[in-house]
């Protein structure tokens, strides 16, 4: 197995609004990619009506989660 590459001095946020099941999918294989190829810190940010809490649950553990608010469509 290769080593990850250390970028613990940089973080990566991700603003999303989980919008269609296919969004939901591309965020989580970019967040897969990310974790299985760095060390880093990930900040995920998430914007919509109300808080479902779908997307923290489907998160791994070590993703720094967010919501927002939002109601303007």
């Amino acid at each position: 197995m290769e080593q990850k590459i250390n970028l613990l001095e940089m973080s990566f946020l991700i603003p999303v609004r989980i919008d269609s099941v296919v969004r939901l999918e591309n965020l989580l294989k970019s967040i897969e990619c990310i974790l299985r190829n760095f060390e880093t810190n990930i900040y995920v940010l998430e914007a919509a009506p109300y808080n479902n809490g779908l997307l923290e649950r489907l998160l791994p553990k070590d993703i720094n989660y967010f919501f927002v608010e939002d109601r303007d469509p």
